[in-house]
């Protein structure tokens, strides 16, 4: 017998029960408001190295007729939220857009889930704000909905409530956990997803698997300098290759100063004839 349930919180279970469609469907709509119909996951084993980049992404990640859903669990205040929320989404343009016409590109819908409390500096008027402002930079192709668990524990006999009591089923005693899990098993919705919580809580192997994903954490840092090493590449990258092209093009200019033909000046230069062309009307 466990000394303690872990509930939906736990980064484990979180992917191992909305990995399931039909469970992370009644979710999206439940909590976020989202009725979605197909569902097609994008990190089907969900996890949190992407090995090219080696950032950490979201919980879940899916597409849907309309959008690409990120469902993302925060147990940990890392701070900087908008600017992790902005790398996220960035990170899945160039993922799942690269070499797309731009016509066919879809929105990308953040779900999150907030563990923690707001305190002082991070008031509930700011997270509102963030969905705002994001919304205000971005249009249609972001949409922010955070949903804050400690916050919804204080709404009693709410549907949020409910989820939010088999989020942090931690918090409590086993004993008080027992009684939470048989209480909402009464209600249909919860059944199937509790019989998945009860099942891993049960299963030691499982159990391990829980406990140990409790102990790992990942700060801002840890979670974004992959990208942003990767970006600083790049930025230098492209850097390199227009002050290269800034050289051929003052070649270029004093070989047409001479009246060197177009031709000549491309063979030496490297630049198309039309790039040197257009560079000799303007």
């Amino acid at each position: 017998m466990p000394k303690k349930y872990y509930g939906l919180s736990n980064d484990y279970l979180f992917k191992k029960v909305f990995g399931r469609k039909e469970y992370c469907r009644q979710l999206l709509n439940d909590i976020f408001f989202k009725q979605v119909g197909s569902i097609t996951y994008l990190n089907r084993e969900f996890k949190k190295e992407n090995k090219e980049l080696s950032y950490g992404i979201c919980d879940v990640l899916l597409k849907t007729d309309a959008s690409i859903i990120l469902l993302e669990m925060q147990n940990k205040n890392l701070h900087y939220i908008e600017a992790r929320i902005i790398l996220y989404i960035a990170s899945i343009y160039l993922e799942h857009y690269e070499n797309t016409d731009y016509g066919s590109v879809q929105p990308v819908e953040v779900c999150l889930i907030l563990n923690y409390p707001y305190g002082d500096k991070k008031s509930l008027k700011e997270y509102q704000m963030l969905e705002v402002t994001l919304k205000e930079r971005f249009g249609k192709y972001i949409d922010v909905k955070v949903w804050n668990l400690k916050e919804t524990l204080k709404e009693k006999n709410t549907i949020g409530f409910k989820y939010a009591q088999l989020f942090c089923l931690k918090n409590y005693s086993y004993k008080k956990s027992k009684k939470i899990l048989e209480e909402l098993s009464k209600e249909e919705r919860f059944k199937e997803i509790i019989k998945k919580i009860r099942e891993y809580n049960m299963n030691k192997k499982e159990y391990q698997k829980m406990k140990e994903e409790e102990r790992m954490e990942m700060t801002f840092e840890q979670a974004t300098s992959g990208l942003i090493a990767h970006a600083k590449e790049e930025g230098q990258r492209i850097g390199e290759k227009r002050g290269e092209r800034r050289k051929q093009m003052e070649v270029a200019k004093n070989l047409l100063a001479e009246g060197f033909p177009v031709e000549l000046i491309s063979k030496v230069t490297k630049l198309s004839k039309q790039q040197i062309r257009k560079y000799q009307n303007s």
